[in-house]
């Protein structure tokens, strides 16, 4: 962003003209931040108490070298009377090298996420599930499918897109033939935009994917090779629910020597199902327990949580299964990728009870899929090196500071 600037007087914030991603335009929430500039009620200073608490608050101006003095002073007091009564709680994960390292780290304090309010649900559900800080998002340049997830698509932006970005990205996607079905009790700005709604009950979005994963099972849309090779999902699994380790590593049952190998051995091919003997008793893949644990939640018990026909639900997970395009690749510069080209867009909708877990069933979804991270697939992050318009952004945050953003 860079700012114009008339006889010492911000104007107007305006684009960078060679970003590549907004092409130089800012949306109005980017235009509005010349108010926070001379507003005439911002923070010019901190401010400290000087009468009791319970009673309407009465406040001094102090300079910065006091306030961080008297908060340096109060962390000491309480570290010495016992650490575990220091907390650090902060808001969304921005700066992390000094909120979350530098800052934590000085203070010793433990320090707590924010739960389930804005995005904090669904970045802590990737970070479990598949180890990527971010939520869900679709690869709009090549998805063929999308699930827009309690997300209004026509007026916002993505948890990587801003809000100029996203639409264009969108349009261009619609343009293509990109199937849209909106998952949604409110219909929304989405509605002309999409090709089908379903006006799920609130909060019943979990029994949803379990659901779909259970159909998905049933009519064999797997992509095992993703699954042996990028996932836990043939590790073994005792009936205590632990892993099954060797030297403090992970086993799986390899059918070429028809015994249980550590997972990272050479030349073997990892079993997804079935039940075997190993480590002194009974051993099965982690898939083949999961799969046991979904197949309870079919389309009709869905049906009746989600207050949705249960064949909706069929025909979601069935049509999911076959744009997903299991086994296909692509060539893009010059490299040949997994393309796997069914998406989701969900980001603030991890608000609510079970949103951690919501979010974590949606990626297995795309796990069995093989769609993560692939072309046209769900994207937590965008990789370097797989479009021009990213290389350009590299590029572009190299010489940033030359340019004042």
């Amino acid at each position: 962003m860079l700012a114009r600037v008339v006889d010492g007087r911000i104007v107007k914030f305006e684009g960078h003209p060679n970003h590549p991603l907004n092409r130089g335009k800012l949306c109005v929430k980017g235009q509005a931040q010349i108010m926070s500039v001379y507003d005439p009620y911002r923070i010019k200073a901190p401010l400290k108490r000087t009468n009791a608490k319970g009673i309407p608050g009465e406040w001094r101006e102090v300079s910065w070298d006091e306030a961080l003095s008297l908060a340096g002073e109060k962390i000491k007091e309480v570290r010495i009377r016992d650490k575990r009564l220091l907390i650090w709680q902060k808001g969304r994960s921005k700066s992390a090298a000094f909120y979350d390292n530098a800052f934590g780290n000085a203070s010793g304090a433990t320090k707590l996420g924010h739960g389930a309010y804005c995005s904090d649900a669904a970045y802590r559900a990737e970070e479990y599930t598949i180890g990527i800080h971010g939520g869900l998002h679709p690869d709009f340049r090549h998805c063929n499918y999308l699930i827009s997830w309690g997300w209004n698509l026509t007026n916002a932006g993505g948890n990587k897109l801003c809000w100029i970005t996203w639409p264009r990205h969108f349009l261009e996607a619609r343009e293509r033939g990109m199937k849209v079905v909106t998952l949604d009790p409110w219909r929304r700005g989405t509605g002309p935009h999409a090709d089908e709604w379903l006006p799920i009950r609130p909060g019943s979005d979990l029994a949803f994917f379990l659901a779909l994963a259970n159909v998905l099972m049933e009519k064999g849309y797997l992509d095992k090779e993703y699954l042996k090779k990028h996932t836990n999902s043939p590790f073994l699994v005792k009936d205590d629910g632990y892993f099954l380790k060797v030297n403090d590593k992970e086993q799986v049952w390899d059918l070429v020597s028809n015994s249980a190998q550590p997972y990272d051995a050479k030349a073997i091919d990892p079993a997804l199902d079935g039940a075997y003997t190993a480590g002194g008793g009974r051993v099965r893949p982690a898939f083949q327990v999961f799969k046991e644990d979904v197949a309870r939640y079919s389309p009709d018990w869905a049906s009746q949580v989600c207050d949705l026909p249960a064949a909706a639900i069929r025909k979601v997970a069935e049509e999911m299964g076959e744009n997903a395009r299991i086994g296909s690749t692509i060539v893009i510069e010059g490299t040949e990728l997994p393309y796997r080209p069914v998406g989701i867009m969900a980001y603030h909708v991890s608000q609510q009870e079970l949103g951690f877990q919501a979010f974590r069933a949606a990626t297995i979804v795309f796990m069995l899929l093989g769609a993560i991270e692939a072309v046209g697939g769900l994207r937590a992050d965008f990789k370097r090196g797989v479009d021009k318009g990213f290389k350009a952004l590299d590029k572009l945050r190299q010489i940033a500071p030359q340019h004042g953003l």
